[in-house]
């Protein structure tokens, strides 16, 4: 017989404390950050970043009924929402510190604190045009007959 089971994670309680020290509590006296375990694409088997958000930021209930069409409750006390993954630049699994994860808090508030939503919504476009930018130069090169790598032709292999 088989038997399946979940896998399930919990970050250090250390590292809550870290989190907790760096990003202060809501109103509900709850950690503003917290550490999960994804589990689904894409972020399977990665520790993530979540932010709390308060329930203003949905809407109002009434507001929020009328479009979901999903069965989700609104959100009276806020919600964790995904703001980064721990992994290393090529993907791989990155395990998580406490060092890293007050960085990270740091540079998300520091970042609420001296950008208007304007400029963090710019700053969120341009990183976006960028990687479209950089996949088009990859695929036309991959593409491009006339390539050449110390001056010899040559096959690319993705």
């Amino acid at each position: 017989m088989i038997q399946v089971t979940a896998e399930h994670h919990r970050a250090r309680d250390s590292l809550q404390a870290i989190l907790t020290a760096a990003g202060g509590k809501n109103r509900f006296d709850e950690p503003n950050f917290r550490i999960s375990w994804g589990m689904e694409a894409p972020y399977n088997n990665r520790w993530i970043l979540e932010r709390w958000l308060p329930p203003e930021v949905f809407g109002t209930p009434e507001n929020w009924n009328a479009r979901e069409t999903k069965v989700l409750v609104f959100p009276y006390r806020g919600s964790y929402e995904h703001c980064f993954t721990f992994e290393n630049p090529d993907g791989s699994f990155m395990q998580i510190t406490g060092a890293a994860a007050r960085h990270i808090v740091s540079g998300i508030l520091y970042g609420q604190q001296n950008f208007s939503d304007t400029e963090r919504k710019a700053a969120l476009y341009r990183r976006e045009e960028k990687k479209d930018s950089d996949y088009t130069k990859f695929a036309m090169d991959v593409l491009n007959d006339e390539n050449k790598f110390e001056g010899q032709p040559h096959i690319y292999v993705p």
